[in-house]
């Protein structure tokens, strides 16, 4: 599956904004059903990273937030690896929870692994 073009917004606020409206307002199901929930503080989650390589995640990261519209892309591809949840309260996989990954191969190609 192609990815989505690169999203090109005006600045932070606007990417939060999409964020909102596509993720925590909008009903996304990967392809097989799931219904996925995104919450509003996942957005600094998401895109943010640490300028100290430190763990706190301090910058607003460009990279990242243009790659946002990967996110649905992603959840929705039958052709995505899907990975099962795990959950640490349970110390268990949950096939109702997942993980999905993908690499970069070059600088403009990328696949799920």
């Amino acid at each position: 599956m192609p990815l989505p073009l690169l999203l090109h917004l005006p600045d932070e606020a606007a990417y939060r904004q999409h964020f909102v409206d596509t993720y925590c307002r909008g009903a996304i199901e990967t392809h097989d059903g799931i219904r996925v929930f995104f919450r509003q503080h996942q957005f600094n989650h998401a895109f943010y990273e640490s300028t100290n390589r430190d763990g706190i995640k301090n910058a607003f990261s460009w990279v990242r937030a243009e790659r946002m519209n990967w996110i649905n892309a992603t959840l929705t591809d039958p052709a995505a690896i899907r990975y099962q949840g795990w959950v640490a309260k349970t110390r268990s996989y949950d096939p109702a929870r997942r993980w999905i990954c993908y690499t970069r191969i070059s600088s403009s190609f990328w696949h799920w692994a």
